[in-house]
């Protein structure tokens, strides 16, 4: 859940990285299957963040897709413990890309 996600992030002093997403997303589609699964890409992001993908449709998603302001799939957020804000990218992105996205958002 989001709240053990928060409660991860914090014991381990870490950011959040949320793939906020639908079934329906083709781009969201492509990353599940092509970027998320990447050698690399899941070295890196499970390294330096506690990850989560949460369904934008189902469960706890409708909350937060309206608490982050989620208006199109995919959302990538990176949050801090306190589920602030630090980092936010919208839309599908190769692996290289991804893991630039992440160091960017560590800096922020």
């Amino acid at each position: 859940t989001f709240a053990e996600a928060q409660a991860k992030a914090k014991r381990e002093n870490k950011l959040i990285f949320m793939d906020a997403y639908t079934s329906w997303c083709a781009p969201c589609r492509f990353m599940a299957a092509n970027v998320f699964t990447d050698q690399s890409v899941g070295e890196y992001y499970n390294a330096h963040f506690v990850n989560i993908k949460v369904d934008m449709e189902k469960g706890e998603g409708p909350d937060l897709s309206r608490r982050y302001s989620v208006m199109a799939y995919p959302t990538l957020l990176f949050l801090d413990g306190n589920g602030e804000v630090k980092s936010r990218v919208m839309g599908g992105k190769p692996a290289s890309e991804f893991i630039a996205i992440g160091q960017k958002a560590l800096k922020n």
